[in-house]
């Protein structure tokens, strides 16, 4: 039990911590972690509580530079990419936006590697119904994923670190946009057709949108 809280801390820790450790910092509690384990001493409690402390800061802070890794850089105000992805999650519906996530990767407008991003994006377009599942090709206009100074408020980076998101943007209306696959999982069609009757039955934006997340 105290070993698991002790773990439990240290990933806390890291994942607390302003920015992630540097790597000279998790080359020495990665050192100080495994010295622990192969000395004699390793029995003891107290090192057991300082090897777990240090693992969970270990693995919390290569979390944290994975995601910064994959993370999409903004150059200017006007940065677009033609990204080519999978929609992963069920799209929600603001007013007369779609907001959904896509994985993915930009073919063209971005110097990135070939490894998969998630992509949240926002779309404004009454002719398209991007379905979960489906694999789809858009020009998007990114946005940055900043933290935010007022304390009041989502602190949009940090959100965007927990759910797993490298970049933000939205659709800009262009030919290029074109469904390329049909959703391939079974499971994503009833939850989809779920989510659009929800949002067909209650009026309030944001209500619908709580029970859809709640049911789907």
């Amino acid at each position: 039990m105290i070993g698991a809280l002790a773990l439990l801390c240290g990933a806390l820790l890291g994942l607390g911590a302003a920015t992630p450790l540097a790597g000279v910092w998790i080359a020495v509690a990665s050192m100080l972690a495994a010295c622990a384990c192969c000395s004699r001493w390793r029995r003891l409690r107290g090192f057991q509580v300082i090897t777990l402390l240090l693992a969970g800061m270990t693995l919390s802070s290569l979390h944290a530079h994975h995601w910064a890794s994959l993370r999409v850089p903004l150059t200017g105000t006007d940065q677009r990419g033609l990204l080519e992805g999978r929609v992963v999650s069920v799209p929600e519906r603001d007013g007369a936006i779609f907001r959904f996530d896509i994985e993915g990767s930009f073919s063209d407008g971005l110097s990135l590697d070939s490894r998969p991003r998630r992509v949240r994006v926002s779309w404004r377009d009454f002719s398209h119904q991007p379905r979960v599942g489906e694999r789809w090709r858009l020009l998007v206009r990114l946005e940055p994923l900043e933290t935010t100074i007022n304390f009041d408020g989502f602190d949009v980076a940090r959100l965007a670190f927990r759910d797993g998101v490298h970049a933000a943007g939205r659709v800009i209306p262009s030919a290029l946009n074109a469904p390329l696959e049909l959703a391939s999982h079974p499971v994503h069609g009833p939850r989809a057709r779920i989510a659009s009757r929800i949002t067909a039955a209650i009026a309030d934006p944001g209500a619908a949108a709580l029970v859809t997340a709640l049911a789907v």
